[in-house]
């Protein structure tokens, strides 16, 4: 690019520096990180209580880690649900 040209860019405000990312820092939210962690967190204590009855409260914990979660997927987290819930009781009652 010749220099005239770079010229005309900064007369009409157009020159910007570039800027890139620092990968040596972490620019990940560290709250919403605790935050997605504890939701996850919920979702394994629950299944691991195995209770079908918990339903209701597997629900609001998926759809607080998942708000814009489809009804088609929900429904298939459901049927998930069951069925660890059924295998965590199925291992504890081979346990014994």
């Amino acid at each position: 690019m010749t220099g005239e040209g770079r010229i005309d860019r900064e007369a009409k405000g157009c020159m910007m520096k570039k800027s890139r990312r620092d990968p040596s820092i972490n620019y990940r939210d560290e709250n919403k990180m605790r935050v997605r962690a504890e939701q996850l967190e919920a979702l394994r204590r629950i299944i691991h209580d195995g209770r079908h009855e918990a339903e209701s409260e597997y629900v609001e914990a998926i759809k607080a880690w998942k708000p814009d979660i489809s009804k088609e997927e929900l429904q298939e987290r459901i049927k998930q649900f069951h069925a660890a819930v059924s295998d965590v009781q199925e291992r504890e009652r081979d346990s014994r």
